[in-house]
């Protein structure tokens, strides 16, 4: 259970981009492929998102990447527990920003 509490939108963003580059996408590709455009993708990939996607969302960026959200899911998982989500990514709370 814990696990699922630690799961950030910055966590998400990340394996999004991980999948994409171990499936050997670029961001022009997958907005061929889906019906996002090359900025949301930017923007869902990015450090400073803080929104998580649906699992509508999520399952069109899994039929691109040719997975199931399972996958996806156990994936984001492993991320987490690994911690490998980059210092530059992680969200510092301070007393009025996060970076």
């Amino acid at each position: 259970m814990k696990l699922i509490l630690d799961v950030m939108p910055s966590h998400v963003a990340w394996t999004l981009k991980i999948l994409r580059k171990e499936c050997g996408i670029s961001q022009d590709t997958l907005e061929e492929i889906t019906p996002f455009c090359k900025s949301t993708i930017s923007l869902r990939e990015g450090r400073r998102n803080q929104n998580y996607p649906t699992t509508t969302t999520l399952g069109i960026y899994c039929q691109a990447y040719g997975i199931r959200l399972t996958e996806f899911v156990a994936r984001l998982f492993q991320e987490v527990q690994l911690d490998t989500l980059p210092v530059k990514q992680r969200y510092v709370k301070t007393s009025l920003y996060y970076y």
